[in-house]
């Protein structure tokens, strides 16, 4: 899977082979942000955090492919689609 998303961001974004790991890292400190905040929040109106949390991820996964010509641009969507990972903490807790 990562290789598909990796020739996407070399194709689409113009992303240097060598810079898409780098890339990778940013969509991976934004699920680490993500889910350190799904974690606060796991016990503060949980089924409403969990359709924002879907919400959220709609928005912003809409948001990379009008933004995905901008090396920038996608770098930034790509945090903020990692981001949202937070709701992993609040379906825990409903399964609990």
């Amino acid at each position: 899977m990562q290789q598909d998303q990796g020739m996407a961001l070399q194709k689409v974004t113009g992303f240097e082979e060598a810079t898409v790991p780098m890339v990778f890292c940013v969509w991976g400190l934004g699920m680490v942000a993500g889910d350190l905040a799904g974690g606060r929040f796991a016990g503060q109106a949980l089924v409403p955090k969990i359709f924002e949390v879907l919400l959220w991820n709609a928005v912003f996964l809409g948001a990379f492919s009008v933004f995905a010509s901008s090396k920038a641009a996608t770098a930034v969507v790509l945090f903020l689609v990692g981001t949202g990972f937070d709701l992993l903490p609040e379906i825990s807790t409903v399964m609990m």
